[in-house]
């Protein structure tokens, strides 16, 4: 096998100092920034690890996009500080989890938040919707589905167990590195008010949207608030959920379903017949239309997801012959088009579909995209990783494609740090297969000398290595550490065509 090509990189300048592990452990990881509902301001959590006290802190940061990018703390960087998902109840208050419940603070005062929720047990992947005041929430809860009921066995299971054997009498046992509970994850609704003081409160007693169907959503292990979506008028919740059925241990089937937020309905499903897996259900802007993610092929969790558009009843595929397997949808405000984030040889791409056309459009096309909103038709609010820098935000205007950094979360810790551009490299494989892969060369390079070689494989084997940040796999770090460092995307890897993920099926030596 010969290389095809590969491309320039550039070396080491004087007084760089090498990528440890140390630093990379160190350094910022910042989430999803979330919009004001006026698309001025963003609010993201950033957890930064110290070696000094073995501990993490999570803060709240507010980005305002309308007054030059200034980025400030929301909340104090404090010891034991965990705070996350923040949601806009308007355009002045965040509220966010702290512990396990939601407070709530004004981003126009020096005003210290408030506790919202003060539920028996831990809430997680909290959402709002503003036409109904409805705030939805998932928890882990027992069979009789209520949240008092969950705290209740808790503490007996805590004051009376003596051990943490787990048994079973049915598949499945666990999934990924997650055992099967008694416990499962349920959607909760509750509506919310101001009271006479102006402050937020809960407005009547929260309700179980899955309460006595036997499902579960979000799935476990991965699953999160990518599970579920409100539509936009408030009155509907749309969720996957993985089949009940005593053959679930070795079947990938999920489905995805609706129900009212009022409770007390069986969920419907709108792919009962489908034995793929399902995910990422969104409503429409309009509330008109659900899309969501589909495979086609039964027990195969590497399949090609396909763009499913659900509306009146009836289901149709959009952009079927793309032969790329897109992870998340967002719709514009008109629902005539849709943007979404999908691997493309070696890179996370966003992609605007026409829903007319159904013809794929790239609009970001390097390194790793994710988090992907809408300011508003003209311009979209994302996050951009490579394998020279984590996460920021930046902006892209989808008619001319001008994309406009907007934080440099990173930029003082990484000053004179080395970090080696990765080279493309593409050459002829298995079966006259093109196959990609990306070099680095090691700090200090110097081409007239031998370096050691790290050859680094991903697992999966379906999956890809992608220009993007890892605190897991950093290639970077193996690079500062002399190495020169290959890691290649081979037959079996995704973002490539369907074809080549396959290849690999039943042939995995």
């Amino acid at each position: 096998m010969a290389f095809i090509s590969v491309a320039s990189a550039v070396g080491q300048t004087s007084g760089e100092k090498p990528l440890s592990p140390e630093l990379m452990l160190s350094l910022a990881r910042p989430s999803t920034a979330v919009l004001s509902p006026n698309g001025r301001l963003a609010v993201f959590s950033v957890s930064r690890y110290s070696f000094a006290t073995n501990k993490s802190i999570r803060n709240l940061h507010l980005l305002n996009l309308a007054d030059h990018n200034t980025l400030s703390d929301f909340t104090a960087q404090a010891p034991d500080t965990n705070h996350d998902n923040p949601i806009w109840l308007d355009d002045n208050h965040v509220a966010f989890l702290s512990n396990g419940q939601l407070h709530v603070k004004a981003i126009d005062s020096e005003s210290t938040s408030y506790a919202l929720t003060n539920f028996p047990v831990e809430i997680s992947n909290v959402k709002f919707n503003t036409a109904a005041n409805l705030i939805a929430f998932t928890a882990a809860v027992y069979e009789d589905g209520s949240l008092n009921g969950a705290k209740d066995k808790d503490d007996d299971i805590k004051a009376n167990k003596k051990d943490t054997a787990l048994a079973f009498d049915a598949l499945m046992v666990r999934h990924w590195d997650d055992f099967i509970q008694d416990k499962k994850n349920n959607i909760f609704v509750v509506k919310i008010k101001k009271d006479g003081d102006n402050k937020f409160v809960l407005d009547g007693k929260e309700i179980n949207l899955l309460l006595n169907s036997g499902l579960e959503s979000p799935m476990i292990p991965f699953g999160d608030q990518n599970d579920y979506d409100i539509s936009p008028d408030g009155k509907e919740v749309v969720f996957v959920s993985k089949i009940t059925t005593p053959d679930n241990a070795w079947k990938t089937t999920t489905h995805i379903y609706t129900v009212p937020t009022t409770g007390g309905v069986t969920p419907k499903s709108i792919n009962p017949k489908e034995v793929g897996a399902a995910s990422s259900p969104v409503y429409s802007a309009t509330g008109n239309s659900i899309a969501y993610l589909q495979m086609l092929e039964p027990q195969y969790e590497a399949d090609r997801n396909r763009i499913v558009l659900y509306s009146n009843g009836k289901s149709r595929f959009v952009a079927k012959d793309w032969d790329r397997s897109p992870s998340a949808i967002l719709f514009d405000s008109k629902d005539e088009n849709i943007f979404v984030t999908s691997e493309d040889q070696g890179h996370t791409k966003i992609f605007k579909i026409n829903l007319q056309t159904e013809t794929p459009e790239v609009l970001v096309n390097e390194h790793s995209q994710s988090g992907v909103s809408l300011i508003d038709d003209s311009n979209l609010l994302f996050s951009t990783s490579s394998l020279t820098t984590p996460s920021d935000v930046f902006t892209i205007n989808v008619r001319t494609k001008v994309i406009e950094r907007r934080t440099n979360i990173h930029a003082e810790s990484l000053t004179n740090v080395y970090l080696a551009n990765p080279e493309d490299i593409w050459f002829k494989g298995d079966k006259d297969r093109d196959i990609h892969g990306f070099l680095l060369k090691p700090i200090g390079f110097d081409p007239a000398k031998k370096y050691p070689l790290a050859f680094v494989v991903h697992g999966g084997p379906q999956s890809a290595f992608l220009d993007n940040w890892s605190t897991r796999w950093n290639p970077n770090v193996i690079a500062s550490a002399g190495y020169v460092v290959v890691f290649l995307n081979p037959t079996g890897s995704t973002g490539y065509g369907q074809a080549l993920t396959d290849a690999i099926k039943n042939n995995w030596g």
